[in-house]
């Protein structure tokens, strides 16, 4: 069996992260499992809502974009649609960057694996406009799409807890506009 557990040396290391999540995790499965998102869901509340920020920076970021074609004009033309509902939202984060974090063993096939990266990037990162540059200007077009997949995976599954909170129920907004995106 191949060995699918890469070492991540520096968790605050948008790039690094992003890397990883791009081109290993969204890129080894079809689609994340749901229990990914119920691991997210276990998330503490900061956890949950700084992820949920990085989710609308991509879908704002990828709105932007002019470099795209086939393998991820939907997800484009989608961030564009849903662009209105997030620009006027605050996405500073409410996670405080916390020092001590070390690197991390990934295993680039486990759902739990990709939110605990993601638990430990959110904790020890300033904010992430290093993942971001690195998703928009270096991951591939078709991973580009997967991991706009795995956000709006993730709002759909934020916006059925019925929470009435303000980025819950943007979540709830722009899940009302999602439709899915081809697999390519």
């Amino acid at each position: 069996m191949k060995n699918t557990m890469i070492h991540i040396n520096d968790v605050s290391n948008g790039k690094e992260v992003a890397e990883a999540i791009a081109g290993l995790y969204v890129n080894s499965l079809v689609t994340p499992g749901k229990k990914f998102y119920e691991c997210m869901m276990k998330m503490q509340e900061s956890i949950r809502y700084d992820f949920t920020m990085l989710c609308f920076e991509w879908l704002n970021a990828l709105s932007d974009c002019s470099r795209y074609d086939g393998r991820n004009e939907k997800s484009v033309i989608f961030a564009r649609r849903v662009s209105g509902i997030i620009s006027d939202f605050d996405t500073d984060r409410l996670t405080r960057r916390c020092e001590s974090m070390c690197g991390l063993d990934f295993d680039y096939r486990n759902d739990f694996s990709a939110a605990l990266l993601f638990e430990h990037y959110l904790f020890s990162s300033e904010s992430n406009d290093e993942f971001i540059r690195y998703m928009i200007n270096n991951a591939h077009k078709t991973n580009q799409q997967s991991f706009s997949r795995l956000c709006c995976g993730w709002l759909k599954h934020l916006s059925e807890t019925k929470v009435n909170k303000p980025y819950i129920r943007k979540a709830t907004d722009i899940v009302a506009e999602y439709k899915g995106f081809p697999f390519v």
